[in-house]
């Protein structure tokens, strides 16, 4: 025998949608979280790969909460859900385009843990929310704030993910496992960098004239490990043995061992510098703060596709 509280809502009934709900979540969770976590660190703009796992992962969770769903709900309610189970099914095709839209504008920098994390909560909230909206005995002023409080957590984990995108960047630069270092070139400031793309952990620059002209001479500047680099203007050099900083080639563009043994950098001008060999005399090198690095544009690291070395 239901009981029904001081508002004539249907207390167990409510409670077991809610454990319905949870169960759900919990699935869609589990896909969120798989996902997420394979696909935090890839950019969706050059690989169908991410939307066509996300497609995939979304249709697995709804078949097994219809599966899941159906069945359990109708021997413990002796009744039909009333399409509650089929809202449920539906949520993981609602999610797999309010995520992406939400990550896409929380900002170009992403930290795999938090990001995941995040989204799976929310994913969870819209579950809840589910179950609450479809209880047609529930105020409706109930059911209604339960769709804005999602609308709601959309836009706030949207908020937190732009209010860490400094500090997730630097992140970024610290793990990223190569020395940063800056060349001082006399005419020129540094304006971008770039952490390297997943999978290549390479520290990426550009210096502009300064002051900065519209179409002004820019020279980028790589710094990476030495084993099996090689440079298209400067061929290929070893610093095996050397403990500080040092100018190993100047054909066109500068080559430096560094002083953090097993790393080199690479200076190389736009076309409109023939050559930096005028200049090295002049050129030092600084090391600097990730956090310093991180302040600079430069999110964008399909930027630096004409970079990558040979």
């Amino acid at each position: 025998m239901t009981g029904l509280g001081g508002d004539g809502i249907d207390v167990p009934a409510l409670r077991i949608e809610t454990l319905h709900a949870l169960a759900c979540g919990t699935v869609s969770v589990t896909a969120v979280l798989a996902v997420g976590l394979w696909t935090a660190d890839q950019d969706w703009t050059v690989s169908i790969g991410p939307m066509f796992l996300s497609l995939a992962a979304a249709l697995c969770a709804a078949c097994v909460i219809a599966a899941l769903s159906r069945l359990p709900w109708m021997l413990v309610m002796r009744r039909r859900g009333r399409g509650v189970h089929l809202a449920h099914a539906l949520a993981p095709i609602l999610l797999v385009v309010l995520i992406p839209v939400g990550v896409a504008s929380g900002g170009p920098v992403r930290d795999r843990w938090e990001t995941t994390g995040c989204w799976a909560v929310f994913t969870l909230c819209v579950h809840l929310a589910v179950a609450l909206a479809a209880r047609r005995r529930l105020p409706g002023l109930a059911r209604v704030s339960a769709v804005f409080a999602v609308a709601a957590m959309f836009v706030a984990v949207v908020g937190i993910e732009r209010a860490s995108q400094l500090r997730w960047r630097v992140d970024d630069f610290r793990v990223l496992g190569v020395p940063l270092v800056v060349p001082e070139i006399p005419g020129f400031e540094l304006t971008d960098a770039y952490p390297g793309q997943p999978g290549h952990p390479d520290l990426f620059l550009e210096l502009s004239d300064r002051p900065a002209r519209p179409y002004g001479r820019t020279v980028t500047v790589l710094v990476q490990r030495t084993a099996g680099a090689g440079y298209p203007t400067s061929g290929r050099v070893s610093c095996r043995g050397r403990a500080d900083d040092r100018l190993v080639s100047s054909d066109g563009g500068l080559v430096y061992c560094l002083a953090e043994k097993g790393f080199q950098m690479h200076i190389r001008p736009d076309p409109q510098m023939p050559s930096l060999a005028p200049l090295a005399p002049q050129v030092t090198l600084r090391r600097v703060e990730a956090q310093q690095l991180a302040e600079l544009p430069g999110t964008d690291w399909q930027h630096s596709v004409g970079w990558t070395t040979d």
